[in-house]
């Protein structure tokens, strides 16, 4: 299994992040948390993985920030965040000697959807890691919040993925582009048959209606 996931990773098939700790030791003590490189290869090997749409994004998260590491000057570093009591914070992001965001991922429609645990956790690592700019990434819900003097700022899957920073402004049409985009990354092959299947007969159609109207005018 091991040899596997090195020749994985090796491959860029999969990445990992360890947990957040300043001791290699320590880190190196506890499980990895495991993603791949493609939403639709997890769809492909598990398709019934593809109805748990929290773990797709955050499987889609990871893939954007191990990206915008790539692509920074900066060193930085991606972690998890664990306590003793199983709070959990999903991404840590670590630039220099200090920890720059914390970020939770979590499949909500709207405020209510989001789970209390999480807030608690992102609360408590944000005091412990002396980390003020915290994040929710949501399905569709958009918002900010102060709970107990901290700022958390919920932002939906398609805009954080426009976003370089946080005083990015989008315009409709390319928001409602990668809206319907995100969407697609997180289906299953047949769902996108059934779609592309419907559009090409859609297509068809009207090029049929096209040729009608050619050879009436002819």
């Amino acid at each position: 299994m091991l040899d596997f996931f090195e020749h994985a990773e090796n491959a860029f098939l999969l990445f990992k992040t360890e947990i957040f700790s300043p001791k290699v030791k320590e880190r190196k003590q506890y499980p990895v948390k495991v993603y791949c490189i493609d939403n639709g290869f997890v769809n492909f090997i598990n398709p019934r993985f593809s109805e748990n749409f929290g773990s797709l994004m955050e499987n889609s998260v990871a893939i954007e920030l191990w990206r915008r590491k790539e692509n920074t000057t900066i060193p930085t570093e991606i972690y998890y965040w664990k306590d003793e009591n199983g709070k959990e914070v999903d991404f840590v992001i670590k630039q220099g000697s200090r920890v720059k965001q914390l970020i939770q991922v979590t499949y909500a429609l709207g405020r209510d959807d989001v789970d209390k645990r999480e807030i608690k956790a992102l609360l408590k690592a944000s005091e412990l890691l002396k980390c003020k700019n915290l994040l929710v990434i949501t399905w569709d819900y958009e918002g900010e919040e102060e709970i107990k003097n901290k700022k958390i700022k919920f932002m939906p899957l398609w805009k954080w993925l426009l976003s370089r920073d946080d005083s990015v402004v989008l315009k409709t049409k390319t928001a409602n582009f990668l809206k319907k985009f995100v969407i697609i990354i997180t289906m299953n092959t047949e769902e996108l048959k059934k779609i592309i299947t419907s559009q090409r007969e859609e297509i068809e159609e009207k090029f049929e209606k096209i040729k009608i109207i050619k050879r009436e005018v002819e």
